[in-house]
């Protein structure tokens, strides 16, 4: 009998798999847009009628009619069952499929989770509309510029802290406690009964590519720790694998050939009331390749547009890092000292926030600058360079790889074969984590260059 997949992996597959990658092995596709053409596999033509959509992550033949998503795909060009072109694709995904085998207590299970999320959401978006519940946050939230419809778009919510208050909601709404704290949104401590992980917050629902709630963001108001809280990683939710927002914007993603990347849920929705709507936030982590990869789906290129302070600088950097060596071209947005993108949105209006957009750097004159404003002395861009060259050297293309090496050699007036020797280096070292500098080995005769230092 052949296995039987559970829809969650099949769907992690789907998501993580550029579909242009793989039909691009068995046809001479050509960018068209937001879509790629060529002639199709499946049957004899002269004119190309065959495209393929990676934002939608579909293929489609006007000819002959053949079409499907990246799975279909391989069981007709292969000649393969369902279960073997699932682990033909992920194979080079490192997933174990014999952690994700479907059975009716597991589908039971799955459907149980996101129907307790599903639960969770209403019951916390009628909080907030509720003045008695959700009035401080509300009032909050109207302060900081969001209106209603934009908080009821993103179905935004407020998680009271009343003792018991959401396992009676929840009990209500047919998810009993049991299931409640499989779904991680009750807890039990060290004093008897439950209480609710997330209190006291305004909570931002995230969901799948395909829509279904999967975790949560809870964001404290005024002061207090953690500012932000998360669901924590379960076999349904990984963080590191998400991006808030994503299920809505892939399409304006793919329109525009770029995505905008910012680090918080709010930062996402005040650009989304303005009429921005290619973006896409973290989800309380660092850029993780596996997010660049579903940015990659539907663009090749990617703006960060962190906050205007040190750490948002140092995101900014860590960030370009992943998405070099992605595949993707990232640009870095410079916003005001001490601002995030919902204050300039918000604040100045779209139009400011356009203006930063086009003023966006590539990522070796940005790291030039930072060493500038640090007092442009040797050592300093010394470091700056070898942490770009560093980057460079892990750009997966290679022709892509030649072109940012000239640019380097350009922005910093370095000569090219001296940086390409030093790149060569860098590439023999063992592989270091994404976006963490390691010490790069120097030229023969010189000593190694300690981490760049912290830049202003």
């Amino acid at each position: 009998m052949s296995p039987s997949f559970s829809p969650d992996i099949i769907a992690r597959i789907k998501d993580e798999t550029d579909i242009g990658e793989v039909v691009g092995r068995h046809v001479n596709l050509k960018a068209a847009g937001s879509i790629l053409k060529g002639l199709c596999p499946f049957h004899k033509e002269k004119t190309p009628s065959f495209i393929v959509t990676p934002a939608r992550g579909t293929y489609h033949c006007f000819g002959c009619s053949a079409g499907g998503d990246v799975i279909s795909f391989i069981m007709e060009i292969e000649g393969l069952s369902f279960p073997e072109a699932v682990e033909v694709l992920a194979r080079p995904l490192n997933i174990d499929l014999s952690s994700y085998l479907a059975d009716e207590e597991g589908e039971g299970e799955r459907r149980s989770f996101h129907r307790a999320n599903e639960a969770a959401t209403k019951i916390w978006t009628q909080a907030l509309a509720e003045p008695r519940l959700g009035g401080r946050a509300m009032e909050y939230l109207r302060e900081r510029g969001f209106g209603a419809k934009v908080l009821r778009d993103f179905d935004v919510g407020w998680a009271p802290g009343g003792s018991g208050w959401l396992e009676k909601e929840l009990a209500k709404a047919g998810v009993d406690s049991e299931l409640a704290h499989r779904a991680d949104l009750l807890r039990t401590g060290d004093r008897p009964g439950s209480y609710a992980y997330f209190r006291n917050r305004i909570i931002f629902p995230i969901r799948s590519i395909s829509r279904q709630v999967v975790g949560f963001g809870g964001r404290i108001l005024g002061e207090g720790q953690p500012k932000y809280l998360n669901s924590a990683d379960s076999t349904y939710f990984s963080k590191s694998r998400l991006l808030y927002g994503f299920a809505a914007s892939r399409m304006p993603i793919a329109r525009e050939k770029e995505a905008l990347l910012v680090e918080g849920y709010l930062d996402l929705i005040a650009l989304a009331q303005a009429g921005i709507t290619n973006v896409v936030a973290t989800c309380g982590t660092a850029f993780t390749e596996e997010q660049a990869k579903l940015i990659r789906r539907s663009a090749r290129a990617v703006k960060l547009v962190f906050d205007g302070d040190k750490a948002g600088r140092k995101a900014a950097v860590r960030s370009a890092d992943v998405a070099l060596r992605t595949g993707l071209e990232p640009k870095i947005v410079s916003l005001p000292a001490g601002q995030d993108p919902a204050d300039v949105v918000i604040g100045q209006g779209p139009e400011a926030m356009h203006r930063l957009l086009a003023e966006a750097q590539n990522f070796l004159p940005f790291l030039k600058g930072l060493a500038d404003a640090h007092g442009g002395s040797r050592e300093v861009t010394e470091r700056a360079l070898r942490q770009g060259l560093g980057s460079i050297a892990g750009i997966p293309d290679a022709l892509r790889r030649a072109y940012v090496l000239q640019e380097a050699s350009e922005v910093f007036g370095m000569p090219l074969d001296l940086l390409q020797e030093t790149m060569e280096s860098l590439q023999k070292q063992e592989k270091r984590p994404s976006g963490a500098y390691s010490r790069p080995s120097a030229p023969p005769g010189q000593e190694p260059a300690p981490p760049p230092p912290e830049m202003p």
